[in-house]
């Protein structure tokens, strides 16, 4: 018999766009802006992102609503890739 609970996750694993100390510290440190600092950041550290660029909140709490919905009702134990913030 079934119980009805399904088992899904949202790991954090792509970088996400936020403000970032790090990122504002290299933005300084380079005097240019942020999409080229975007731009150089995947070139050099994140070479094999397949996005190449950073996620945003917004797209992360959609994966996370949607495991949460009766959408999502026939998947189960399903891990959702996202990176983590820079």
């Amino acid at each position: 018999m079934g119980t009805n609970v399904t088992v899904n996750c949202v790991l954090p694993v792509q970088p996400l766009r936020k403000e970032s100390t790090l990122l504002s510290q290299w933005q300084a440190e380079r005097k240019t802006d942020r999409s080229t600092l975007e731009r150089e950041f995947f070139r050099s550290v994140r070479p094999t992102s397949l996005l190449q660029r950073f996620e945003t909140t917004e797209e992360i709490a959609i994966c996370g609503r949607f495991v949460c919905s009766r959408r999502s009702s026939a998947i189960n134990g399903a891990a959702l890739r996202r990176r983590v913030a820079w």
